[in-house]
Parts: C-alpha cells; structure tokens; sequence
C-alpha cells in the first residue's frame, strides 16, 4: 500500500545510510534539490548520534602556559576538567611533558574579544594531519585577536611548529599580522586573483567566503564517512548550530 513517502530506490536508501541518514546532503547530492539542502547542516538527530558514537572525553586537560617574548609554551595539569580551558585527546610524553613529533594544524576561529558572558569564544582545535584525528581543543573568551595570535603562535611551536590556519575575515585579519609581526612562518597559505586576468599570488590565512558552507559541509560528509576523527562533544554541538 501507498506509505505516503517519495518513491526511491534502492540506491538511494544505500546512499542516504552510507550519508549517516543526512537528508541535507542527499537532498543537495542525490536529489539535485538546493530548496531542500537548505536544512540545517546537521540535524539534531545526527549530532545526538555523534556524540553517543563518536565522541570521547579528554585524556588530559589543563592550561599551556605561553612566554610573552619568545612564544615557547610549557603545559600545566588541572585537577578539574570544568575549568580547564585546554583539552587533549593525547597523552604527553611523561618526562618532556610534549606531544608526540608529527604533523600537526592548529585552526583558529578569532572573535573580537569584547567580553562579555555572552560574546563569542575565540578557539583553536589542533588536528593530527596524518593520523586525521582531533587531538586537541582550546577556547577563551574576552582576548583581542592579537593577544590570541601570540598565543596561538605558542600552541603552534608547542605542537612542532604547526601549520597555522586562521580564517583572517573580521578581527581574523589582526590575528595574522600579529602572527607574522613576531615572525611564525608557518601559516597557511591560499591562492587569489586580484584582478580578471591576473596572475595568481599566494596570501596567508583562510577567506570565509560563504559563511562556512563548503566547510562545513565537507566536514559533515567526512565526520559521516570516517574518513576524520572527531571526539569534542563540544565541536559537534557547534556544527549543529550552523
């Protein structure tokens, strides 16, 4: 008897589970329907079922402790995992109390740092590029974007001289000249034209140009895919949000 759904294939109903049921990408992948991927990204369904399979509480936390001048960074253990504004899902070498050598990116989100209970977090999240896993995640709230780059530029040579990936629209633009102003030299790097025609130069940080969709909606495809690993609870909740 007619169920009162769409007629589908079996195809469909084999790309809609292999999607983690995520009707916004079927609806804008499968279905050609830009109407219907106007959805949030992820419904709450989906987050609710991340957090249950996916995500893992810290392994440590504390605060990562960043010399003014020089930028070297020592890490400090807390008793309380509620107050402490650094999570890691890594344990720290015991003696040298550092990560492991790898290759590793710190992305920075950067608020104005008005302050405020209610104003946005300025936050990182480091990410293992070769393991593809999240192993690490900071967030404060009331520091200007160039205090946030010093201390960002510390996180960096704290996890061997990460890449660092700022999205430089807004106060992200600071972020970056402070950045380069104390001389890290390891920040991502994006191609543009200047003008129609224009050879292509190379120019520091990332360019929000959408608000996020690409983003986002890569990171959503991947998170359902395995094909990276996510443990914050926290970072899940905030992509439901978009």
């Amino acid at each position: 008897s007619f169920t009162g759904r769409r007629p589908r294939s079996d195809w469909w109903d084999a790309q809609f589970e292999r999607s983690d049921f995520d009707e916004r990408e079927m609806a804008q992948e499968a279905d050609i329907d830009f109407v219907g991927s106007g959805k949030p990204f992820v419904s709450a369904d989906i987050v609710d079922r991340w957090i249950e399979k996916k995500a893992k509480p810290p392994l440590m936390w504390g605060e990562l402790h960043v010399h003014s001048d020089t930028q070297e960074a020592t890490w400090s253990g807390q008793e309380l995992e509620a107050t402490s504004n650094f999570k890691l899902w890594i344990e720290l070498d015991i003696e040298s109390m550092t990560p492991a050598h790898g290759t590793y990116i710190v992305s920075a989100d950067i608020a104005a740092g008005s302050g405020g209970s209610s104003s946005s977090k300025s936050a990182l999240v480091i990410y293992d590029a070769i393991l593809r896993r999240q192993v690490g995640r900071y967030s404060v709230r009331g520091v200007d974007p160039r205090t946030f780059a010093r201390f960002s530029v510390g996180v960096c040579k704290f996890f061997h001289d990460a890449i660092l990936a700022p999205e430089i629209n807004g106060p992200g633009a600071s972020f970056v000249k402070e950045a380069q102003r104390i001389g890290y030299w390891n920040i991502i790097q994006r191609e543009q034209q200047m003008e129609i025609g224009a050879a292509l130069t190379r120019k520091l940080g990332v360019v929000n140009q959408d608000r996020g969709t690409d983003l986002i909606g890569a990171l959503r495809t991947a998170i359902s895919r395995g094909e990276v690993e996510i443990y914050d609870e926290d970072v899940f909740r905030e992509i439901g949000m978009y």
